[in-house]
């Protein structure tokens, strides 16, 4: 006696569960990255994370990734006429089971010349990692192709050979920093192998689940509330940026805003927090310069808008990922620095190029406006430019480069944040509610509809 087959409906759900694994685990991976700069990225492996202030955040990681790999496996089961290709559907299945038991077993501190285990939970955890990453290099090929056939996207089919690919690549990778004693050097290449492997597999398996979930239930699809949309919400990235920045100002002990700057906030113990603020925010406005591009189409700025959104939201990020150095008085105790780092340089030289692009962004829209005869939109816009450049520039007069010390110079520069980036929150909010959404139902389901 068969079973009855699974609901379209409950497959897509299942695929989405196993995306949503997926992205947790490239999520909390960033945010150990983030919040324990002090590991090299290109020597340690993500596992080492563990050993870390904040390792705890590395399990959840670990399980993720294995619920999420389970959950494609029985979805793209579930999808797959027969005969199903089980080798590759165990396999991815035998991987997600692995990832959870590395998760479970923390590793050992590792010595890519050297790797030997000394607990018994580094152990089990290098050998369950090792199958995991064989498994995964074995379901790519096998799986890939079956599932692009049935969800009509042939192109996806050569995807399947970019987890072996990945495999490869970290083996030769560890292999030759055993052997050399380091691949650079003394320096070890095993943990940007191993990321980038990590990348290939993660990146297929989200692929595979977006597969899935499309080919179970392809219709009927609304137009409106959908990716554009959810892009255009992305603009609330910048107004939560102010949120974030005005409130971690106030609670941070010894730290005076209106006589600091707000990128000094990246330093201290909670320093991860103004960090993550950055890039979480500059992301956000990339997505949604990409909405913006939706909605725009054509005309006046439809191209020059969001290509300066976009190049706005690259500013937070790298200004994120550098870090200023701290100034006299903050962290507590704090004298400054004789010489400026690298990174800090970097974070410096992008401050204005960001406000520029920023209020470029903001005249662009502006003239839009105008061609659009919405006056009132289009002063809104030249005065938000002219106020948040102005601010900016009454900040930077007031700070002595040379002294690293200033007067209210913290102040003129929130009043420059808010208002800029205040901006793209109401328009994101403007540009929501002009959309309305709307249905499209294919005929074949119309049909279908009419017939049940």
């Amino acid at each position: 006696m068969t079973s009855p087959p699974i609901p379209a409906r409950d497959v897509a759900r299942l695929a989405t569960a196993g995306g949503a694994g997926l992205v947790l685990f490239v999520v909390l991976v960033a945010v150990l990255h983030v919040v324990d700069p002090e590991r090299d990225p290109i020597a340690v492996t993500i596992s080492e994370y563990v050993l870390g202030p904040h390792g705890w955040l590395l399990p959840f990681a670990g399980l993720g990734l294995g619920l999420g790999a389970l959950a494609v496996a029985a979805a793209a089961a579930a999808l797959l006429p027969a005969p199903r290709p089980r080798t590759g559907l165990g396999a991815l299945a035998l991987a997600g089971l692995s990832m959870l038991v590395v998760a479970a077993f923390p590793t050992d501190p590792i010595d890519p010349t050297d790797p030997v285990f000394v607990t018994t939970a580094g152990a089990v955890h290098a050998v369950a990692g090792i199958l995991a990453f064989t498994c995964f290099a074995v379901a790519g090929p096998l799986l890939t192709r079956p599932v692009a056939a049935v969800a009509g996207r042939p192109r996806l089919g050569r995807l399947g050979f970019l987890p072996p690919l990945g495999y490869l690549l970290f083996w030769t990778t560890a292999i030759l920093d055993a052997q050399l004693g380091g691949l650079f050097g003394e320096r070890s290449a095993t943990g940007m192998g191993e990321r980038l492997m990590a990348a290939v597999f993660v990146g297929w398996l989200i692929a595979l689940a977006a597969a899935v979930r499309r080919a179970a239930c392809p219709a009927p699809r609304a137009v409106g509330m959908t990716r554009t949309r959810l892009l255009l919400l992305a603009g609330l990235g910048p107004a939560l940026f102010v949120v974030v920045l005005l409130l971690d100002s106030a609670t941070r002990p010894g730290y005076d805003p209106l006589h600091h700057f707000g990128s000094e906030l990246a330093n201290g113990d909670r320093g991860w927090l103004m960090i993550a603020n950055f890039v979480v925010a500059g992301t956000l406005t990339i997505c949604f310069a990409v909405g913006l591009r939706r909605v725009l189409r054509s005309g006046r700025s439809a191209v020059a808008a969001p290509v300066l959104v976009g190049l706005f939201g690259l500013g937070l990020v790298l200004a994120g990922v550098f870090v200023a150095d701290p100034k006299p008085g903050y962290p507590p105790g704090s004298t400054g620095t004789a010489e400026p780092t690298l990174q800090s340089l970097v974070h410096d030289g992008n401050l204005f190029p960001t406000w520029i692009v920023m209020t470029a962004a903001m005249l662009a829209i502006a003239a839009r406006s105008a061609a659009d005869r919405e006056r009132a939109w289009m002063w809104y816009s030249i005065v938000t430019a002219v106020v948040a450049m102005g601010t900016l520039l009454v900040a930077a007069g007031l700070y002595d480069a040379d002294t690293q010390t200033g007067s209210y110079h913290g102040l003129w520069q929130r009043i420059s944040i808010a208002v800029g980036f205040g901006y793209f929150g109401v328009l994101a909010v403007r540009l929501l509610g002009r959309r309305r959404p709307q249905t499209r139902v294919s005929s074949t389901n119309t049909s279908a509809s009419h017939t049940a």
